[in-house]
This record gives C-alpha cells, sequence and structure tokens, in this order.
C-alpha cells in the first residue's frame, strides 16, 4: 500500500474527518464500477450502485476508528474496500431475490421460474468476497476475541487446520477448539427455522462447520390474527417508520377512533419481520400502564399483511415537539420521569424498551405522555436482569447505549433503558441528542468511545446542578455506573437528591 494511504488510514483510526473524506474520494469511483459491474441489468433497476457504496464506507469507517482492521500489504485497502462492497452488494442481491415482488417478475414473462440468488449478480464471487459477508455473522462473533475471530476467516478462505495453526501461531487443538465453538454458535444461532441468512453464505458456512443445510426446513410462520380488517375505516396517515405505516382509523362496531399500525408490503415475505411486528404487538398487550400506547390485537389485510389496533394519540412526538416549542427545564424533568413510570412498568414485566427516543414519546393535547413502539424489545432473563438473547445492533444510534453496539461494554438490561432515558432528558433540556455527528459511522464511534458529552449546563446554564447531574449519570457508558433503574430514574427527577 502506498504511504498517503497508510497515512490517511492511521489518521482515519484518530477520527480525522479531514482524511476520511481523502480516502473516501480516492476509491470511491472504482468502488462504483465494481457494483456496476456485478449487477445484471434487471437488479441495476432496484439496486442503486452509490447506496452500496456509501453502506460500505460506513461500515469500513466504524471498523476502522475500532481498530479491526490491520493493512500490510500494497493493494491492501483496495481489497478490503472491494470486499466490503461485494458484502453489502450480495445482501442487497439476496434481499430483492427474498423479496415478494422478485426481480424476476420484472421482466413480464408468465411463469419465468425465480432465479438463484447466484444467478442475479454478473460474476461469481470468489471465495475472499463470500468471508466479507461479515455483518451477517456479527450477531455471532461480536464479543470474540480478535485471534478467534482470525482463526475463523482463515477457515471461511478454506484455509486447513494446520495452515491456520501456522499462520495464527496458535496450536492445532486450539484451532479446533475455536472452530467446535464457533459450530456450535451456529447450530444456536440458526438452528430456529425463519432465520434470514444470506444463502451464499449459509451454504459457505454449512461447508466449513459440518452443518446440513436447513433452507428446505424453514417454515412458515403464520400468526393467530383474529381482528377484521372490514370492522376498521382508514381516516389518513399519521406516520411511518422503517417497519410500519400508523393510520388514524375508525373502529365502526366500536365506533371508536383508533391507531392502525401496518407492516409495509416489501417485509410481507420475511419472516423474521413479521415475527418482530407480531412480537412489538404482542409485548405491547402485555403491558397495561396509563402511559403506554395500548395495543388491542393484530388482524390480516386484504391482501395478506398483517395490522396491529392501537389506542389512537392525537398529539406529537417529542421529537416534534423540542424543534417547534421545547418545553421549559421543569416540564423537560416531568416529562421524562412520566416516561420512566412507564418503563418501570415494563421492566416489573420483563421487558426492555432498548429504542427509547424522543419519536417513540407521544403527547397528546391534554398534555399526557405515551410510551409506544416497542419493536425491537427484549425480555429480560429474570435470574441476571439481562437479555435472554442477542441480535444485531438495531435503533436509532443516537441514543443508543454501548453495550447495544459492542458486547464489550457488557449486558443489555433495565441500564439500557436508563441511558435512552437519559438521551431523551438530555434532548428536551438542550435541543440536541446527547452525541452529534456527521455521518452514522462517526456517530457509532463516538457512542462506543469513552468521550463524554457535554453536560447540559454547560449548553444551558439555567438548568439546575443537580438535573444536570441526573442527566450525565444516565448517559455514562459504564452501564455499571449509570443510575441502576427507570424507577431511579423517576425518584431522582422528581426529589433530587434521591439518586
Amino acid at each position: 500500500m502506498d504511504q498517503e494511504s497508510v497515512v490517511l488510514l492511521q489518521q482515519c483510526r484518530s477520527g480525522d474527518a479531514d482524511a476520511a473524506d481523502r480516502l473516501y474520494h480516492r476509491y470511491v469511483n472504482r468502488l462504483l464500477k465494481l457494483a456496476r459491474e456485478h449487477l445484471s441489468p434487471r437488479l441495476a433497476r432496484r439496486i442503486d450502485p452509490e447506496d452500496v457504496v456509501q453502506s460500505a464506507y460506513r461500515s469500513f469507517f466504524v471498523h476502522t476508528q475500532a481498530g479491526e482492521y490491520v493493512i500490510g500489504q500494497s493493494g491492501d485497502l483496495w481489497k478490503l474496500l472491494a470486499k466490503i462492497a461485494m458484502n453489502k452488494l450480495l445482501g442487497q442481491v439476496e434481499y430483492h431475490a427474498a423479496a415478494k415482488r422478485a426481480v424476476s417478475r420484472e421482466s413480464g414473462e408468465v411463469g419465468e421460474p425465480r432465479p438463484d440468488v447466484m444467478d442475479l449478480v454478473a460474476r461469481d464471487p470468489s471465495p475472499e468476497q463470500v468471508v466479507t459477508l461479515a455483518d451477517e455473522l456479527e450477531g455471532i462473533l461480536r464479543g470474540w476475541a480478535i485471534d478467534d475471530r482470525r482463526i475463523i476467516e482463515l477457515r471461511l478462505q478454506d484455509h486447513t487446520i494446520e495452515e491456520i495453526a501456522a499462520t495464527t501461531g496458535r496450536p492445532a487443538r486450539t484451532v479446533r477448539r475455536v472452530l467446535a465453538r464457533f459450530k456450535e454458535a451456529l447450530t444456536k444461532q440458526w438452528s430456529e427455522p425463519g432465520d434470514l441468512v444470506s444463502p451464499i453464505v449459509h451454504s459457505k458456512l454449512t461447508e466449513v462447520a459440518g452443518l446440513q443445510q436447513r433452507r428446505s426446513q424453514r417454515r412458515r410462520f403464520d400468526p393467530e390474527a383474529p381482528l377484521d380488517y372490514h370492522d376498521f375505516r382508514i381516516q389518513r396517515l399519521i406516520g411511518t417508520g422503517g417497519m410500519g405505516k400508523v393510520y388514524a382509523a375508525l373502529q365502526k362496531s366500536l365506533d371508536k377512533p383508533v391507531a392502525i399500525k401496518a407492516l409495509k408490503k416489501m417485509w410481507l415475505g420475511v419472516t423474521s419481520a413479521i415475527e418482530r411486528f407480531v412480537g412489538e404487538a404482542r409485548t405491547a398487550a402485555r403491558l397495561r400502564h396509563p402511559n403506554i400506547v395500548d395495543v388491542h390485537g393484530i388482524g390480516r389485510l386484504p391482501g395478506g399483511g398483517y395490522f396491529m389496533v392501537m389506542d389512537l394519540v392525537e398529539g406529537h412526538d417529542l421529537g416534534r415537539i423540542v424543534r417547534t416549542f421545547p418545553p421549559a427545564v421543569a416540564e423537560a424533568a416531568a416529562i421524562v420521569a412520566t416516561v420512566a413510570d412507564a418503563i418501570d412498568h415494563a421492566h416489573q414485566r420483563g421487558v426492555i424498551h432498548c429504542d427509547l427516543k424522543p419519536g417513540n414519546v407521544l403527547v397528546d393535547e391534554r398534555g399526557r405522555v405515551f410510551v409506544t413502539d416497542f419493536g425491537l424489545a427484549r425480555s429480560i432473563d429474570p435470574g441476571t436482569q439481562s437479555t435472554t438473547t442477542t441480535s444485531h445492533i438495531a435503533g436509532t444510534v443516537a441514543f443508543m447505549a454501548p453495550e447495544q453496539i459492542d458486547a464489550s461494554f457488557g449486558e443489555i438490561g433495565p441500564w439500557t433503558d436508563v441511558y435512552g432515558l437519559g438521551g431523551i432528558l438530555y434532548v428536551l433540556l438542550v435541543g440536541r441528542p446527547p452525541l452529534v455527528g456527521a455521518s452514522h459511522a462517526e456517530l457509532l464511534s463516538q457512542v462506543t468511545s469513552m468521550v463524554a458529552p457535554p453536560e447540559p449546563r454547560s449548553l444551558r446554564p439555567e438548568i439546575p446542578a443537580w438535573l444536570s447531574e441526573v442527566c450525565r449519570r444516565c448517559l455514562l457508558k459504564d452501564p455499571r455506573a449509570r443510575l441502576g433503574t427507570a424507577r431511579e430514574v423517576a425518584d431522582a427527577l422528581r426529589w433530587p437528591g434521591t439518586a
């Protein structure tokens, strides 16, 4: 690798935004050309190569600032970027191949069979490119030692155990032990039918780990959805998100205004998306609190999709309120104390929200506060007070706790929602999130760094010292050092000095 790239990469690791920009422009055109070459004409109508390259760069900068990439030989930086870009591209290919409206259907040919994923790219990826589908493995390998991850990487590149031992300087028995652990993790991760795994990766990993193909064994997830769509009259769209759209509606049988959240059509063929949507409804239905939006059940749309029926909150979310009419300091504390009450109720029933942010807190026309959107919620293990499952990184980065991004910070638990409460309080007090960055990658890096956000009082002097301190303690990077529970947050906001 030329010396300038070496210097730029080192500067990127230290968070130099100018160096990151120069690296971006150094390779962006070559990456765009690579992405375009690997798209068939039909896929090129659905996948934007620029989006693929932007996503590849985001991943590159996140992992670079985390010190995970080691570049040694000339050309290695280009190879790495190319592999990441192929990872993103193949992920898009897999998504569009599995979508309800498959690419093949756009040709207009009656009865045309659904093509295999590999037939949709202009050329087959090399084994090295297959290895770089690392994003799909992050849920398994996150938290593993770097040396162990290197063993997995080499094995996926078709190296023998003896070659891996020689390359890594570790005994062959250690290599076998790491691979056995990896096989066990794969079995646990993908043993449930319906898991979304790229067929390219699945084929490669099952070959390496000695597992049998499970694709033919996958089941359809067809939950009971008893509500009758014809009992509801849609009136207007009131919001949209990544998973669904929310409408104001009238339930005709009860002459009652309600809100209907419908799963977007793009997710109808994705089992895990349906499971998450239905899981959100079931989780919220377990909770009965005056400050949590009630969910009354789920139903099927005429086209086969799913919808859930919720209480209709006529008002606005906190994000919009802050932008248009920021609350007074005392009101901000009172709002977050109420949110903390609701979250404490959820915790007592074994539910961690995991996506607390201003957009998921509604305030109605009478000033009542409601928590909504339990789409990323997790269940608590009663014995440990930590969550029983792991997952990919999900949430809104500016409000995510470090442990949601990097498992080295510890397990996700009630303390994770404490961080979210602190993020909401911060926005209400000073009008901006605790952390701000020019890019998604920069934000991720800030969340997992040890740099603390500015204390609220330093940005708004009229904030009382005790309130600024409560906010600071909620946002500590170390989960063990934060206020421990949502109840403690609520008490601290109502009775200063109790925290």
